[in-house]
């Protein structure tokens, strides 16, 4: 329907399908999230499972961002010289990429008792055993995830999102399955045979759909290996990403100090936490990077301010009911979500509590999301890096100084505290780079804050006086406080879609 008319290559079509496939996708990966919590609960093995696998996914992970953030506008530097010579760049950075993933692994694999040693400490050779295998079973998906990578961003790059979105799918979608079929005679093994398998099927299914470009003889012909340049901007969005992996790493290297199953529980908080971000900010900021890149070339300050704006509105009006929402009922909201768990009361209460703290940082990252993409699109992707650097130290910092005092929330608190330190560090970058947003943009932001503190207002005063018991009357409430929000949002006349639909941000991504 959409295709005859061009409207997936404009910034609503764009958002509209990448969000679309981002909640399919999403939630197939909660429902993943859901399964682990049903079949394994808060354990020792699920822990030794998130700390061994944790090298082998950040690098696949930083990769994918890599070439994002990097080829995608390579691809278009080129492609504007002779479309030719991007497709024969596109082969060159698929093999390069496949030697360097081979490269990597075999690194790992090498160092695999040293790195695994420093992290699980003292453990039995049986579970030591056990890390080791699922180290050795993600690590041999790297070349396969790296070429992946490579081929993902040059179907976004001619505006192919279809079946990207629905490949990724598959990794997910597999490891459900062996979980729900096979865990309990291989235990956590199971995530391991099932990633494995869905990243071979994601493969194939890729490789399938993009097979044109790769039999094409030209392709083959101009493919040159000095055509890929490890210049300092490829190297810096190297080390943005890998800098953001380390969040994780900073968090698994405080195992041997908080309670056990600490980092099961974290995982579980972190990952409903995430879900709105990756389903609605993140949707939006992948489709709206190219354009982002083109105003800054042109030197478009005007467009760019209004689209920061835009973007900012937009996040801030999705975004901060769910927070008011998740504060008011953290605990009924994790119990519901994972009422089919196998969650005793302490692990619902160690979920519960880490969520809590994460949302308090929500809307911060959420529009920080937006917030790096556009400084990636205005050349500010060293400023990012520092920004980056520096939150990771005070995410480590946090975690070294109070690890003691609060145990496994330190852990959460420390991603908060980061989290909020990324926004207005780049919120700052971005003002002396661009300039601030219009007055009637802040107004509209200031009206969509006052929208919500008066409905969170009138919601703490009758949650005092109304007798919640039952988790219906509470879905109840939650649900009138989202009719008060919007009708107060009414008032104040916000028009949020039009941020998305309006007639001058389609003829813009044209």
């Amino acid at each position: 329907m959409f295709k005859g008319n061009g409207f997936l290559k404009t910034l609503a079509g764009a958002s509209v399908l990448i969000t679309i496939f981002n909640a399919g996708g999403k939630g197939i990966g909660f429902l993943r999230e859901l399964v682990f919590a049903s079949s394994f609960g808060v354990n020792q093995d699920l822990d030794i499972y998130f700390v061994s696998t944790l090298f082998p996914v950040m690098i696949s992970t930083s990769f994918y961002y890599i070439a994002q953030n990097y080829y995608i506008p390579s691809f278009s530097r080129v492609n504007a010289g002779n479309p030719a010579e991007a497709k024969s760049y596109y082969k060159t950075a698929l093999i390069k990429s496949g030697l360097l993933s081979i490269i990597t692994a075999a690194i790992l694999i090498l160092f695999s008792e040293l790195v695994l040693d420093a992290f699980l400490g003292e453990i039995s050779t049986k579970k030591f055993d056990l890390a080791e295998k699922l180290f050795l079973i993600y690590t041999l998906t790297l070349p396969l995830s790296f070429v992946l990578s490579i081929i993902i961003s040059w179907e976004y790059f001619n505006n192919r999102y279809l079946h990207s979105l629905i490949s990724q799918i598959w990794p997910n979608l597999l490891i459900i399955l062996f979980v729900l079929f096979a865990s309990g005679s291989f235990g956590v093994y199971t995530i391991a045979y099932g990633y494995l398998s869905g990243i071979v099927l994601q493969f194939l299914h890729l490789i399938f759909i993009t097979r044109k470009d790769l039999r094409e003889k030209s392709i083959i012909a101009k493919m040159s290996f000095a055509r890929v340049r490890l210049i300092p901007a490829f190297i810096v969005v190297v080390l943005i990403e890998i800098v953001g992996q380390f969040n994780p790493l900073v968090d698994r290297a405080f195992f041997t100090q908080i309670k056990e199953g600490s980092i099961s529980a974290l995982n579980y908080a972190n990952n409903l936490m995430l879900l709105p971000v990756s389903m609605i900010a993140m949707a939006f900021s992948t489709a709206l990077f190219p354009r982002v890149a083109d105003y800054f070339a042109k030197q478009d300050f005007d467009a760019l301010r209004n689209k920061l704006g835009q973007s900012i509105e937009l996040i801030t009006f999705l975004i901060l009911p769910l927070v008011l929402l998740f504060l008011i009922f953290p605990y009924e909201i994790v119990n519901t979500v994972y009422i089919n768990s196998s969650f005793s009361t302490d692990d619902l209460e160690m979920v519960s509590s880490s969520f809590f703290i994460l949302i308090l940082s929500l809307i911060f990252y959420s529009v920080y999301a937006v917030f790096s993409k556009f400084l990636y699109g205005i050349n500010g992707a060293f400023a990012l890096l520092l920004i980056n650097i520096s939150a990771l130290l005070i995410k480590l910092a946090v975690n070294y100084f109070f690890i003691h005092e609060y145990n496994y929330l330190t852990l959460a608190i420390s991603t908060s505290v980061s989290y909020v330190f990324l926004f207005g560090a780049s919120l700052i970058l971005i003002y002396k780079r661009i300039g601030g947003i219009s007055n009637f943009q802040l107004v509209n932001i200031i009206k969509i804050v006052a929208s919500l503190s008066i409905t969170g207002g009138l919601g703490m005063l009758l949650a005092q006086w109304l007798p919640l018991s039952s988790l219906y009357l509470k879905l109840g409430f939650l649900i009138l406080l989202l009719l008060v929000y919007f009708l107060f949002a009414r008032l104040f006349k916000l028009r949020i879609v039009k941020l998305v639909f309006n007639k001058d941000l389609v003829n813009a991504a044209n």
